[in-house]
Parts: C-alpha cells; structure tokens; sequence
C-alpha cells in the first residue's frame, strides 16, 4: 500500500493540481480597496473602479487619499476608469476644485460616470469644456454601456 500512495497517487494528483490551477489562473482576483468613501478595484479587462458609498461626504483629505490608490493600483500606468457615482454623495468645495485638476490626468485613457443625477453631469460636462486635451469623460446611466463605450479606448 505504501508503494501504492507513493507512485499512483502523484501521478493522479499532479494533473488534478495543475488543471485547478489553470483554472484559477484565469480569474484575476484583484483586491478591493476600501476606503472611508469609496472602493476601489480593477477588473479582468483592465478597467479601474470606483464606487462612491452610500453616504459618504468626501473632502480634499478623501481625494487625495483616493488619488494615492489609483497611483497604488495603477503603478502610474495609463487606464481606463468607471466611476459610479450613483450612491447619494456630497463633496466639499476644495474635494471639487481638486476633483477638476485631476480628475481627467495624464493616467486616464477614458473615464466613464455612472450617475442618475444632472448635477453629476453637468459637472462632467463642464470639465470636459474647460479642458479639451485631456482624456474623454462621458456620464452614463447603465454600466453594461460605460463598460462598452471604455473598451473601445483599448488598444
């Protein structure tokens, strides 16, 4: 029986292990990052996340810690991002002068939003007159949507 466990065992056992880990492979577990107002993550496609909490009342403190994360996730490389901005949110006054410095950087292929509101896309709107170099931003109301509209931005 010792004979037995030693050779047929691993020979049965291998294949096994390395078709589970074929298959685990192809799933990108990606972390979550969660912060106080929002989490944050990147998808198989290569798309950045970003949901806002219900709730949550972000200042420039939230911002630039959010803009860390990015910079974490991201290592600096150029993305494509979604926001859903649909959760009920308020933002002071510095959170939104910093949010229009930044918001469409250098990083950012493509960003779409995903919000309900009209003052969400009145802002977007807005950025996106004031600044005609900087990467596309467009507000959507379905994901399935902003999603297809990111990936046309991919190479």
């Amino acid at each position: 029986m010792s004979l037995l466990l030693q050779i047929i065992l691993p020979t049965l056992c291998i294949p096994f292990y390395k078709w589970i880990f074929k298959l685990l492979a192809q799933f990108n577990f990606m972390e979550r990052i969660r912060t106080k107002v929002n989490e944050i993550y990147i998808d198989q496609q290569g798309i950045l996340h970003v949901t806002v909490l219900e709730g949550a009342f972000l200042d420039l403190e939230d911002m630039v810690a959010t803009e860390r994360v990015f910079e974490t996730l991201t290592g600096n490389k150029p993305i494509l991002a979604l926001v859903d901005a649909r959760a009920f949110h308020t933002l002071t006054n510095e959170a939104v002068k910093f949010m229009s410095a930044n918001f469409r950087n250098k990083n950012r292929i493509a960003t779409a939003i995903l919000s309900e509101g009209a003052a969400t896309q009145l802002i977007v709107n807005h950025m996106t007159m004031l600044d005609k170099t900087a990467s596309p931003a467009k507000t959507f109301k379905e994901e399935e949507e902003a999603i297809a509209w990111l990936l046309t931005f991919k190479a």
